[in-house]
């Protein structure tokens, strides 16, 4: 199958010809939601051709709107692409709310989402609540910890609970 060789060629490393068989595959079914999520991750994460990565990642969700993975990557492509655009990174946001409604326990749109609502929304409740949480569910996440020890430090006053949870991660 086209779209296996093209995820096995992408974990290779091999970035071209992984590209070359998902548009392949996507010749023979333009609909596959994994083709176009990966499609879709490999211009972002190898090319940063946002753009391009943006319109795979909305034909898979028209595809199907709960696929947890485009969900979960569209939200770092807007987070990447935003430029600071508080328009864009709300809509970030909305990305990893909407995967959390797929998988409520999905860690890293729980720390992401709440990196968005402290450092954009300014909601320092919101954020502490979303990094607990995930914390619960995977306590080593290092991005969790360390976000979570800004939140605390920056905008808690304090330092000592930042220090104990950054020599932990």
């Amino acid at each position: 199958e086209l779209h296996a060789a093209g995820s096995a060629k992408y974990q290779a490393g091999q970035f071209l010809a992984a590209e070359e068989l998902y548009r392949a595959a996507l010749q023979r079914d333009p609909r596959h939601v994994r083709t176009l999520c990966n499609l879709g991750a490999l211009l972002h994460n190898t090319k940063n051709q946002y753009a391009e990565a943006e319109r795979f990642y909305h034909a898979a969700l028209a595809e199907d709107p709960t696929d947890l993975v485009t969900l979960y990557n569209c939200g770092l492509l807007l987070e990447a692409s935003s430029d600071g655009s508080v328009e864009a990174l709300h809509r970030a946001e909305d990305m990893y709310r909407r995967a959390l409604e797929r998988d409520p326990n999905h860690v890293d749109s729980l720390v992401n989402r709440a990196c968005l609502r402290h450092l954009v929304r300014g909601d320092l409740d919101g954020a502490e609540q979303m990094f607990i949480r995930a914390l619960k569910i995977q306590p080593n996440h290092v991005d969790g910890l360390c976000n979570y020890a800004m939140l605390l430090r920056d905008g808690r006053g304090r330092p000592d609970q930042a220090r104990e949870l950054v020599r932990h991660a």
